[in-house]
């Protein structure tokens, strides 16, 4: 099978913020689950075939239920050629997350294999769920 070259391309992805937390009054006891992962996608359109595009993720909290919070973003330069506005609209809101959300996947791991607790493997998420075609 031939490879073809994406329409879409990005460049540069980037740390842009990392908060990492301990909780020092953390009582394990109380302690389910770390939770529903919460994200927030950010789209700056530079002009007609180019964007920069930035995914955060907010992970545990700063209460003393959980034993951490992680707040982290990637971003990077996206660009694309010949796309109708639905291409453009889900290759951004769906797939630029799944790539930016692999960057993070590592750091992430890195960063609580470091820490007293566990090391935390972010699960794949399906990004499509929320998106609608219009």
């Amino acid at each position: 099978m031939e490879l073809k070259t994406s329409k879409f391309q990005f460049r540069s992805p980037v740390l842009t913020n990392l908060v990492f937390k301990i909780n020092d009054d953390f009582d394990s006891n109380n302690f389910d689950r770390l939770g529903d992962i919460g994200s927030e996608l950010k789209i700056d359109r530079v002009n007609i075939d180019e964007a920069i595009a930035s995914l955060t993720l907010k992970l545990g909290s700063k209460c003393e239920d959980y034993p951490f919070y992680i707040e982290i973003t990637m971003s990077a330069d996206c660009k694309w050629a010949d796309c109708d506005d639905s291409e453009i609209r889900a290759f951004l809101e769906i797939n630029m997350s799944s790539l930016l959300m692999s960057y993070m996947r590592p750091i992430v791991s890195n960063i609580t294999n470091s820490s007293r607790y566990p090391v935390l493997n972010l699960p794949f998420i399906d990004f499509s769920e929320g998106y609608k075609e219009e």
